[in-house]
C-alpha cells in the first residue's frame, strides 16, 4: 500500500476552530472524490507533546492511501484532485507531502478510549519501530518516507520540515512521549476523523 500524508500548517489569519471546520466539512468532501482513493483520514492535532513538535508547528496530518504507485499517479492527474488544490489556499498556510510505504504493525484498534500520537521522526532522529512495537500493544502503522515535498500543483508553499518516517500509534491517555522512547521525534496528540 501506498500513502500520502499532507503534513499541514494553517494559514496566521485562520484560528484553529476554523481551520478544522473547513477541512472536515468542505475540503475533506472533496478529497474523498479522488478516484482510486483506499482509505482517507484527518488527524487534527489537539497538542504538541515535545519541543521538536513546538517546532515544527503543524495543525493537522492529512492521511491518505492508495493500492499502488498507479492508482496514487492518477488519482494526482485527475480533476478531483484540481479541485482539492484551488480550496487549499483558503485554509492552509504550508503543506508538505510525503510519500510512504505503510505497514500495518498492530492493526488500528476500535476502542474509543485510546488516544492517538502521530509521531514524526525527523532525518538523524533515533526511529526505532522494534521499540515502539514493544511499548505500544494497541495500533501502531509505520510510513516509511519514499519522497518528500511540495504537493503537486498546489499554489500552497512548501512547508520545510524534512522527515525520516512517520508513525501512528494507538495508546492509552497516561503514555508519554518519554515513556515510548520518542521524546526526541516530533510528537504530537491528536484527533482522528476517518472518511473511508
Amino acid at each position: 500500500m501506498i500513502g500520502a500524508i499532507s503534513l499541514m500548517r494553517r494559514r496566521d489569519d485562520i484560528d484553529p476552530a476554523r481551520f478544522r471546520q473547513h477541512w472536515l466539512d468542505i475540503h475533506g468532501k472533496l478529497v474523498c472524490r479522488m478516484p482510486g482513493l483506499r482509505s482517507y483520514a484527518q488527524s487534527h492535532v489537539i497538542a504538541a507533546l515535545t519541543p521538536a513538535a513546538r517546532a515544527m508547528a503543524i495543525d493537522g496530518f492529512a492521511e491518505l492511501a492508495f493500492d499502488s504507485v498507479a492508482a496514487r499517479a492518477a488519482a494526482y492527474g485527475s480533476a478531483e484532485l484540481a479541485a482539492c488544490d484551488r480550496d487549499s489556499p483558503g485554509f492552509i498556510g504550508s503543506v508538505s507531502r510525503l510519500i510512504t510505504e505503510v505497514e500495518i504493525v498492530i492493526p488500528r484498534p476500535d476502542t474509543p478510549d485510546l488516544a492517538k500520537l502521530v509521531v514524526v521522526f525527523p532525518p538523524g532522529t533515533p526511529a526505532d519501530r522494534a521499540a515502539l512495537e514493544r511499548a505500544c500493544k494497541r495500533g501502531l502503522i509505520w510510513h516509511q518516507v519514499l519522497e518528500q515535498g511540495r504537493a503537486p500543483n498546489s499554489a500552497v508553499p512548501e512547508l520545510r520540515c524534512p522527515v525520516a518516517a512517520l508513525a501512528e500509534l494507538w495508546v492509552t491517555a497516561q503514555v508519554t512521549p518519554q515513556a515510548i522512547g520518542v521524546d526526541q521525534a516530533g510528537v504530537y496528540s491528536a484527533i482522528e476523523h476517518r472518511f473511508r
